[in-house]
């Protein structure tokens, strides 16, 4: 696009076929073996809700996208660590591989693009794609079987994220156990504590519960150094239940961001330079905040705020 600032809508994968995953590739790896300790984690205590089920509240904080936080006191500084991530699937996968790279850091682990250096490997998967979901189970027995260069007695934190995780948990813990922790797409914030309680133990550990709060609204994903473009996710989840689709049952309930956490985001990227920002959900039609009292895209026809400044500056806010 051409524009500064210019807004385009696209959904991050929202129909597809339910896929079954694939077994040549993994029958090597069966084994008999012990059954690993699983440690459910976190709020989600590795529960899998049924879409009939009530959903608990999340205990996520709540906030504006770039708000200040009041200074914890964690204790001793700890020595910063490696994570290596790889990423499957749609444009929100990408965006979310942003977001956990955001809650790690902050946590004391940097990106590195060296998998052999890395004290941790994340891989955030697909559900949608057959093809995806081949590649995914390939690269976990690679990952496995990896040793620290630096450290030879030591092997990887290996952990599956996303619509894969949520959907296939206990087969890659507990039948396979080509991973040591799962992580469903609304528990990035928990992996921090996933990898502690793995790391170095033998144990496994999950966290897969949905939720109808969850959106990342103050996290500010970590993004490439001068990058022109970004993806900006400003709802998550689907309510549709189509009959053919996985979606809601890797991804939740819809929720929809809060606009003023949105529009300081976009206001962020245009000021680092970013010319273009792609709004991104799994239904972006679908976005209405607090029961529609905010109609995203009339926000956008009217010009109202930064995110509909930059549309109408330049006339190009694409469905």
């Amino acid at each position: 696009m051409a524009s500064a600032t210019s807004l385009s809508f696209r959904a991050g994968a929202a129909g597809a076929s339910r896929v079954t995953a694939p077994a040549a590739t993994r029958r090597a790896a069966r084994k008999t073996r012990a059954a690993p300790t699983v440690r459910a984690h976190g709020p989600g205590g590795g529960v899998h809700l049924d879409p009939n089920e009530s959903i608990a509240p999340s205990r996520a904080p709540k906030g504006v996208a770039g708000a200040a936080i009041l200074d914890r006191d964690d204790g001793p500084e700890r020595e910063r660590k490696n994570v290596y991530v790889e990423t499957y699937g749609c444009q929100m996968n990408v965006n979310d591989s942003e977001v956990m790279l955001s809650v790690l850091k902050d946590r004391g682990y940097d990106e590195t693009g060296d998998m052999h250096d890395a004290d941790v490997i994340l891989v955030n998967t697909c559900a949608i794609r057959d093809k995806a979901e081949a590649k995914i189970w390939q690269r976990l027995a690679y990952f496995k079987s990896l040793r620290r260069k630096k450290k030879k007695s030591e092997k990887p934190v290996v952990g599956v994220l996303g619509c894969m995780a949520e959907r296939l948990k206990t087969q890659l813990l507990e039948a396979d156990q080509l991973a040591d922790l799962v992580a469903g797409p609304d528990a990035y914030r928990d992996l921090p504590n996933l990898i502690e309680a793995v790391a170095g133990t033998g144990e496994k550990a999950m966290n897969v519960q949905l939720s109808v709060e969850e959106t990342y609204a103050d996290i500010i994903p970590v993004r490439k150094e001068g990058a022109h473009a970004a993806f900006v996710t400003i709802m998550r989840g689907c309510d549709n239940a189509c009959a053919f689709c996985i979606v809601p049952y890797t991804r939740g309930r819809e929720r929809s961001r809060d606009p003023a956490s949105i529009e300081y985001e976009v206001r962020l990227l245009s000021e680092q330079g970013v010319k273009e920002v792609t709004l991104l959900g799994q239904n972006v039609n679908s976005y209405a905040y607090q029961e529609g009292e905010t109609d995203f895209l009339s926000m956008l026809a009217s010009g109202e705020g930064a995110v509909g400044d930059a549309a109408a500056g330049e006339g190009q806010a694409g469905a």
